[in-house]
Protein backbone atom coordinates (compact mmCIF):
# COMPACT_ATOMS: atom_id res chain seq x y z
CA UNK A 1 0.00 0.00 0.00
CA UNK A 2 1.33 3.43 -0.93
CA UNK A 3 0.36 6.51 0.98
CA UNK A 4 0.57 10.19 0.09
CA UNK A 5 3.70 11.21 -1.71
CA UNK A 6 4.44 7.52 -2.49
CA UNK A 7 5.42 6.47 1.14
CA UNK A 8 4.92 2.73 1.87
CA UNK A 9 2.36 2.08 4.61
CA UNK A 10 0.88 -1.16 6.02
CA UNK A 11 -2.80 -1.79 6.67
CA UNK A 12 -2.56 -0.06 10.03
CA UNK A 13 -1.30 3.05 8.37
CA UNK A 14 2.26 2.71 9.76
CA UNK A 15 5.20 3.57 7.62
CA UNK A 16 8.08 1.19 6.81
CA UNK A 17 10.34 3.23 9.14
CA UNK A 18 7.91 2.87 12.02
CA UNK A 19 7.51 -0.84 11.40
CA UNK A 20 11.29 -1.36 11.38
CA UNK A 21 11.55 0.59 14.58
CA UNK A 22 8.93 -1.71 16.22
CA UNK A 23 10.71 -4.81 14.89
CA UNK A 24 13.99 -3.63 16.40
CA UNK A 25 12.21 -2.93 19.69
CA UNK A 26 10.66 -6.41 19.65
CA UNK A 27 14.05 -7.98 18.89
CA UNK A 28 15.56 -6.13 21.83
CA UNK A 29 12.72 -7.33 24.08
CA UNK A 30 13.11 -10.91 22.84
CA UNK A 31 16.85 -10.73 23.45
CA UNK A 32 16.22 -9.32 26.90
CA UNK A 33 13.74 -12.10 27.62
CA UNK A 34 16.22 -14.70 26.38
CA UNK A 35 18.93 -13.24 28.61
CA UNK A 36 16.55 -13.20 31.55
CA UNK A 37 15.49 -16.78 30.82
CA UNK A 38 19.15 -17.84 30.63
CA UNK A 39 19.91 -16.13 33.93
CA UNK A 40 16.93 -17.80 35.54
CA UNK A 41 18.03 -21.15 34.12
CA UNK A 42 21.52 -20.60 35.48
CA UNK A 43 20.07 -19.60 38.87
CA UNK A 44 17.91 -22.75 38.92
CA UNK A 45 20.87 -24.90 37.93
CA UNK A 46 23.02 -23.22 40.57
CA UNK A 47 20.31 -23.74 43.18
CA UNK A 48 19.92 -27.36 42.15
CA UNK A 49 23.69 -27.87 42.31
CA UNK A 50 23.86 -26.30 45.78
CA UNK A 51 20.85 -28.34 46.88
CA UNK A 52 22.38 -31.57 45.60
CA UNK A 53 25.71 -30.68 47.23
CA UNK A 54 23.87 -30.11 50.50
CA UNK A 55 22.01 -33.42 50.30
CA UNK A 56 25.21 -35.26 49.35
CA UNK A 57 27.05 -33.91 52.41
CA UNK A 58 24.43 -34.53 55.12
CA UNK A 59 24.43 -37.71 57.22
CA UNK A 60 20.73 -38.33 56.59
CA UNK A 61 19.41 -40.02 53.45
CA UNK A 62 17.45 -37.54 51.32
CA UNK A 63 15.19 -39.12 48.72
CA UNK A 64 12.62 -37.96 46.20
CA UNK A 65 10.17 -39.97 44.14
CA UNK A 66 6.99 -39.76 42.11
CA UNK A 67 4.04 -42.09 42.76
CA UNK A 68 4.56 -45.57 41.38
CA UNK A 69 6.88 -48.51 41.86
CA UNK A 70 9.70 -47.15 39.67
CA UNK A 71 9.30 -43.47 40.45
CA UNK A 72 12.54 -42.84 42.37
CA UNK A 73 14.08 -39.60 41.09
CA UNK A 74 16.92 -39.08 43.53
CA UNK A 75 18.57 -40.55 46.64
CA UNK A 76 21.58 -39.04 48.41
CA UNK A 77 24.99 -40.62 48.89
CA UNK A 78 24.32 -41.49 52.55
CA UNK A 79 22.07 -44.30 51.32
CA UNK A 80 25.16 -46.27 50.32
CA UNK A 81 26.79 -45.72 53.73
CA UNK A 82 23.72 -46.67 55.80
CA UNK A 83 22.03 -49.31 53.61
CA UNK A 84 25.31 -50.80 52.35
CA UNK A 85 23.94 -50.91 48.79
CA UNK A 86 24.74 -48.87 45.68
CA UNK A 87 22.45 -46.13 44.43
CA UNK A 88 22.64 -47.59 40.91
CA UNK A 89 21.14 -50.83 42.25
CA UNK A 90 18.32 -48.88 43.91
CA UNK A 91 17.55 -46.82 40.80
CA UNK A 92 17.18 -50.03 38.76
CA UNK A 93 14.39 -51.46 40.94
CA UNK A 94 13.68 -49.06 43.83
CA UNK A 95 10.61 -50.66 45.39
CA UNK A 96 11.97 -54.21 45.41
CA UNK A 97 15.40 -53.21 46.76
CA UNK A 98 13.86 -51.04 49.47
CA UNK A 99 11.30 -53.62 50.61
CA UNK A 100 13.85 -56.46 50.60
CA UNK A 101 16.15 -54.43 52.87
CA UNK A 102 13.44 -54.06 55.55
CA UNK A 103 13.53 -56.46 58.51
CA UNK A 104 10.85 -59.15 57.92
CA UNK A 105 9.08 -58.27 61.18
CA UNK A 106 8.74 -54.61 60.11
CA UNK A 107 8.02 -55.16 56.41
CA UNK A 108 4.16 -55.35 56.49
CA UNK A 109 3.91 -52.14 58.51
CA UNK A 110 6.33 -50.27 56.21
CA UNK A 111 4.52 -51.46 53.07
CA UNK A 112 1.28 -50.04 54.49
CA UNK A 113 3.03 -46.79 55.43
CA UNK A 114 4.58 -46.24 51.99
CA UNK A 115 1.56 -44.79 50.18
CA UNK A 116 -0.94 -43.99 52.91
CA UNK A 117 0.66 -42.16 55.82
CA UNK A 118 2.64 -38.95 56.14
CA UNK A 119 3.76 -39.19 59.77
CA UNK A 120 7.29 -40.49 60.54
CA UNK A 121 7.87 -44.19 61.08
CA UNK A 122 10.72 -46.29 62.46
CA UNK A 123 11.88 -49.62 61.08
CA UNK A 124 14.89 -51.89 60.91
CA UNK A 125 16.93 -52.64 57.82
CA UNK A 126 19.29 -55.57 57.27
CA UNK A 127 22.42 -54.66 55.34
CA UNK A 128 24.02 -57.18 52.93
CA UNK A 129 26.70 -57.83 55.60
CA UNK A 130 23.97 -58.89 58.06
CA UNK A 131 24.23 -55.76 60.21
CA UNK A 132 20.88 -54.44 61.50
CA UNK A 133 20.30 -50.66 61.53
CA UNK A 134 17.39 -48.68 63.00
CA UNK A 135 15.91 -46.03 60.67
CA UNK A 136 13.59 -43.08 61.31
CA UNK A 137 11.91 -42.18 58.00
CA UNK A 138 9.96 -38.95 57.53
CA UNK A 139 8.32 -37.85 54.31
CA UNK A 140 6.22 -35.05 52.82
CA UNK A 141 3.67 -35.12 49.98
CA UNK A 142 3.64 -32.44 47.27
CA UNK A 143 0.25 -32.07 45.56
CA UNK A 144 -0.77 -30.68 42.16
CA UNK A 145 -3.66 -28.27 41.54
CA UNK A 146 -6.13 -31.16 41.35
CA UNK A 147 -5.02 -32.46 44.78
CA UNK A 148 -3.19 -35.51 43.44
CA UNK A 149 0.21 -36.47 44.83
CA UNK A 150 2.87 -35.12 42.47
CA UNK A 151 6.02 -35.94 44.46
CA UNK A 152 7.05 -37.53 47.71
CA UNK A 153 10.13 -36.14 49.50
CA UNK A 154 11.68 -37.89 52.48
CA UNK A 155 14.56 -37.87 54.95
CA UNK A 156 15.78 -41.11 56.57
CA UNK A 157 17.92 -40.89 59.72
CA UNK A 158 20.08 -43.72 61.12
CA UNK A 159 19.01 -44.09 64.78
CA UNK A 160 21.20 -47.08 65.59
CA UNK A 161 23.88 -45.24 67.56
CA UNK A 162 21.25 -43.20 69.41
CA UNK A 163 19.30 -46.34 70.37
CA UNK A 164 22.50 -48.08 71.51
CA UNK A 165 23.34 -45.10 73.74
CA UNK A 166 19.80 -45.15 75.13
CA UNK A 167 20.11 -48.87 75.91
CA UNK A 168 23.45 -48.21 77.60
CA UNK A 169 21.82 -45.43 79.64
CA UNK A 170 19.03 -47.80 80.69
CA UNK A 171 21.57 -50.46 81.66
CA UNK A 172 23.57 -47.92 83.65
CA UNK A 173 20.40 -46.82 85.45
CA UNK A 174 19.54 -50.45 86.25
CA UNK A 175 23.09 -51.07 87.45
CA UNK A 176 22.91 -48.03 89.73
CA UNK A 177 19.59 -49.24 91.15
CA UNK A 178 21.08 -52.72 91.67
CA UNK A 179 24.08 -51.25 93.48
CA UNK A 180 21.81 -49.35 95.87
CA UNK A 181 19.68 -52.46 96.47
CA UNK A 182 22.71 -54.67 97.09
CA UNK A 183 24.24 -52.16 99.51
CA UNK A 184 20.95 -52.01 101.41
CA UNK A 185 20.50 -55.81 101.52
CA UNK A 186 24.12 -56.35 102.53
CA UNK A 187 23.77 -53.93 105.41
CA UNK A 188 20.40 -55.25 106.54
CA UNK A 189 21.42 -58.94 106.32
CA UNK A 190 24.99 -58.71 107.56
CA UNK A 191 24.08 -57.05 110.82
CA UNK A 192 21.72 -59.87 111.96
CA UNK A 193 24.30 -62.41 110.73
CA UNK A 194 26.92 -60.89 112.97
CA UNK A 195 24.52 -61.21 115.91
CA UNK A 196 23.83 -64.87 114.99
CA UNK A 197 27.54 -65.60 114.63
CA UNK A 198 28.24 -64.00 118.01
CA UNK A 199 25.48 -66.07 119.59
CA UNK A 200 26.81 -69.30 118.01
CA UNK A 201 30.35 -68.61 119.23
CA UNK A 202 29.03 -67.90 122.76
CA UNK A 203 27.08 -71.16 122.77
CA UNK A 204 30.18 -73.02 121.53
CA UNK A 205 32.19 -71.72 124.49
CA UNK A 206 29.45 -72.49 126.98
CA UNK A 207 28.75 -75.97 125.58
CA UNK A 208 32.31 -77.23 125.22
CA UNK A 209 31.50 -80.27 127.35
CA UNK A 210 28.15 -80.93 125.64
CA UNK A 211 29.07 -83.32 122.83
CA UNK A 212 25.45 -83.78 121.81
CA UNK A 213 24.99 -80.09 120.91
CA UNK A 214 28.33 -79.77 119.10
CA UNK A 215 27.11 -80.98 115.64
CA UNK A 216 24.19 -78.55 115.76
CA UNK A 217 26.48 -75.64 116.58
CA UNK A 218 28.86 -76.65 113.81
CA UNK A 219 25.97 -76.69 111.35
CA UNK A 220 24.91 -73.22 112.50
CA UNK A 221 28.47 -71.97 112.15
CA UNK A 222 28.73 -73.43 108.64
CA UNK A 223 25.38 -71.91 107.63
CA UNK A 224 26.35 -68.43 108.81
CA UNK A 225 29.70 -68.67 106.99
CA UNK A 226 28.00 -69.83 103.77
CA UNK A 227 25.49 -66.95 103.86
CA UNK A 228 28.28 -64.43 104.47
CA UNK A 229 30.19 -65.83 101.51
CA UNK A 230 27.13 -65.60 99.23
CA UNK A 231 26.48 -62.01 100.28
CA UNK A 232 30.12 -61.20 99.66
CA UNK A 233 29.93 -62.65 96.13
CA UNK A 234 26.74 -60.75 95.29
CA UNK A 235 28.31 -57.50 96.49
CA UNK A 236 31.44 -58.16 94.43
CA UNK A 237 29.36 -58.80 91.33
CA UNK A 238 26.91 -55.92 91.78
CA UNK A 239 29.21 -53.10 92.85
CA UNK A 240 31.68 -51.44 90.44
CA UNK A 241 35.32 -52.52 90.53
CA UNK A 242 37.82 -49.74 91.22
CA UNK A 243 41.34 -51.23 90.99
CA UNK A 244 43.83 -50.05 93.60
CA UNK A 245 46.91 -50.48 91.41
CA UNK A 246 50.34 -51.57 92.60
CA UNK A 247 53.23 -53.48 91.05
CA UNK A 248 53.41 -57.27 91.15
CA UNK A 249 54.57 -60.17 88.94
CA UNK A 250 52.74 -62.91 87.07
CA UNK A 251 54.34 -65.57 89.29
CA UNK A 252 53.45 -63.61 92.43
CA UNK A 253 49.77 -63.48 91.42
CA UNK A 254 49.57 -67.16 90.53
CA UNK A 255 51.39 -68.43 93.63
CA UNK A 256 49.29 -66.24 95.93
CA UNK A 257 46.08 -67.59 94.36
CA UNK A 258 47.32 -71.19 94.65
CA UNK A 259 48.12 -70.66 98.33
CA UNK A 260 44.62 -69.32 99.04
CA UNK A 261 42.86 -72.34 97.48
CA UNK A 262 45.43 -74.96 98.52
CA UNK A 263 42.92 -77.05 100.49
CA UNK A 264 40.64 -77.27 97.41
CA UNK A 265 43.48 -78.74 95.32
CA UNK A 266 44.40 -81.76 97.49
CA UNK A 267 43.63 -84.32 94.77
CA UNK A 268 45.01 -82.22 91.91
CA UNK A 269 48.49 -82.45 90.36
CA UNK A 270 49.66 -78.94 89.51
CA UNK A 271 51.97 -78.24 86.55
CA UNK A 272 53.55 -74.79 86.32
CA UNK A 273 54.87 -73.44 83.02
CA UNK A 274 56.07 -69.86 83.45
CA UNK A 275 57.97 -68.37 80.52
CA UNK A 276 58.07 -64.95 82.21
CA UNK A 277 57.81 -65.39 86.01
CA UNK A 278 59.21 -61.94 86.73
CA UNK A 279 56.99 -60.04 84.28
CA UNK A 280 55.80 -56.96 86.17
CA UNK A 281 52.16 -55.88 86.06
CA UNK A 282 50.46 -52.74 87.32
CA UNK A 283 47.26 -54.22 88.79
CA UNK A 284 45.12 -54.52 91.90
CA UNK A 285 46.83 -57.58 93.35
CA UNK A 286 44.11 -58.59 95.82
CA UNK A 287 41.29 -58.36 93.28
CA UNK A 288 43.17 -60.29 90.60
CA UNK A 289 44.13 -62.98 93.13
CA UNK A 290 40.42 -63.36 93.85
CA UNK A 291 39.69 -63.63 90.11
CA UNK A 292 42.36 -66.34 89.72
CA UNK A 293 41.09 -68.16 92.83
CA UNK A 294 37.62 -68.42 91.27
CA UNK A 295 39.13 -69.85 88.06
CA UNK A 296 41.28 -72.36 90.00
CA UNK A 297 38.35 -73.49 92.17
CA UNK A 298 36.17 -73.97 89.07
CA UNK A 299 38.88 -76.12 87.51
CA UNK A 300 39.25 -78.19 90.69
CA UNK A 301 35.48 -78.72 90.99
CA UNK A 302 35.48 -80.08 87.42
CA UNK A 303 37.77 -82.90 88.70
CA UNK A 304 36.07 -84.17 91.90
CA UNK A 305 38.03 -87.43 91.77
CA UNK A 306 41.34 -85.74 91.08
CA UNK A 307 43.20 -84.87 87.91
CA UNK A 308 45.84 -82.60 86.47
CA UNK A 309 45.95 -78.83 86.15
CA UNK A 310 48.34 -76.79 84.01
CA UNK A 311 49.00 -73.16 84.82
CA UNK A 312 50.85 -71.33 82.07
CA UNK A 313 52.14 -67.76 81.92
CA UNK A 314 53.41 -66.24 78.68
CA UNK A 315 54.19 -62.59 77.99
CA UNK A 316 54.83 -60.02 75.31
CA UNK A 317 56.15 -56.51 75.72
CA UNK A 318 52.72 -55.08 76.48
CA UNK A 319 50.64 -57.93 77.95
CA UNK A 320 50.61 -61.13 79.97
CA UNK A 321 48.62 -64.30 79.25
CA UNK A 322 47.73 -66.57 82.18
CA UNK A 323 46.02 -69.84 81.21
CA UNK A 324 44.50 -72.46 83.54
CA UNK A 325 43.74 -75.87 81.96
CA UNK A 326 42.16 -78.92 83.61
CA UNK A 327 41.48 -82.52 82.68
CA UNK A 328 37.92 -82.40 83.97
CA UNK A 329 34.62 -83.30 82.40
CA UNK A 330 34.55 -80.24 80.14
CA UNK A 331 31.59 -78.06 79.26
CA UNK A 332 28.77 -79.09 76.93
CA UNK A 333 28.49 -77.04 73.71
CA UNK A 334 25.12 -75.58 74.72
CA UNK A 335 26.56 -74.30 78.03
CA UNK A 336 29.87 -72.90 76.78
CA UNK A 337 28.39 -69.51 75.89
CA UNK A 338 26.72 -69.26 79.31
CA UNK A 339 29.40 -70.35 81.79
CA UNK A 340 30.40 -66.76 82.61
CA UNK A 341 26.81 -65.53 82.89
CA UNK A 342 25.81 -64.40 86.39
CA UNK A 343 23.87 -66.99 88.41
CA UNK A 344 24.40 -69.72 85.81
CA UNK A 345 25.67 -72.98 87.30
CA UNK A 346 25.41 -76.71 86.64
CA UNK A 347 26.66 -77.62 90.13
CA UNK A 348 24.34 -78.59 93.00
CA UNK A 349 26.08 -76.04 95.24
CA UNK A 350 27.09 -72.47 94.54
CA UNK A 351 25.24 -69.54 93.01
CA UNK A 352 27.11 -69.25 89.70
CA UNK A 353 28.93 -65.97 90.25
CA UNK A 354 32.58 -67.09 90.38
CA UNK A 355 33.51 -66.67 86.71
CA UNK A 356 31.24 -63.63 86.35
CA UNK A 357 33.15 -61.90 89.14
CA UNK A 358 36.48 -62.98 87.60
CA UNK A 359 35.51 -61.52 84.24
CA UNK A 360 34.34 -58.28 85.84
CA UNK A 361 37.62 -57.85 87.74
CA UNK A 362 39.70 -58.66 84.63
CA UNK A 363 37.74 -56.25 82.44
CA UNK A 364 38.17 -53.53 85.09
CA UNK A 365 41.91 -53.94 84.40
CA UNK A 366 41.25 -53.52 80.63
CA UNK A 367 41.89 -57.23 80.18
CA UNK A 368 39.86 -60.06 78.67
CA UNK A 369 38.92 -63.61 79.64
CA UNK A 370 38.37 -66.44 77.15
CA UNK A 371 36.99 -69.93 77.83
CA UNK A 372 37.47 -72.96 75.57
CA UNK A 373 36.36 -76.49 76.38
CA UNK A 374 35.92 -79.96 74.94
CA UNK A 375 33.45 -82.21 76.67
CA UNK A 376 35.15 -85.17 78.28
CA UNK A 377 38.64 -83.71 77.84
CA UNK A 378 38.78 -80.54 79.90
CA UNK A 379 38.57 -76.75 79.92
CA UNK A 380 41.02 -73.86 79.50
CA UNK A 381 40.43 -70.37 80.87
CA UNK A 382 42.78 -67.71 79.52
CA UNK A 383 43.29 -64.30 81.13
CA UNK A 384 44.89 -61.54 79.04
CA UNK A 385 46.18 -58.55 81.01
CA UNK A 386 47.90 -55.38 79.78
CA UNK A 387 51.27 -54.69 81.42
CA UNK A 388 50.17 -51.19 82.49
Amino acid sequence: MTGPEGIFMDDSGKSRKELLREVRTLRLQVEEWKNLAQKRKEMVEDSEAKFLQLTEDIDEVFWMRTPGARGLQYVSRSFELIWGRSREELYMDPLRIFIESIHPDDRPRVEQWLDHYEQPTQYRIIRPDGCVRWINDRRFFLYDEQGAVRKVIGIALDLTSMREKFVMFQQAAKAAALERMVAFVAHEVRNPLQIIRGGVETLEREAESDKKGEPILQELHYGVTAIEEIIGQIILYALPVHPNVSETTTEGLIEAALTKVKRRLDKITIHREFSCPNKTLQVDKEKLIRALCNILVNAAEAMPDGGEMWIRATCTSDKADIAVSDTGRGISPENQARVAEPFFTTKPEGIGLGLSISRKIIEAHRGTMAISSEQGKGTTVEVFLPSN
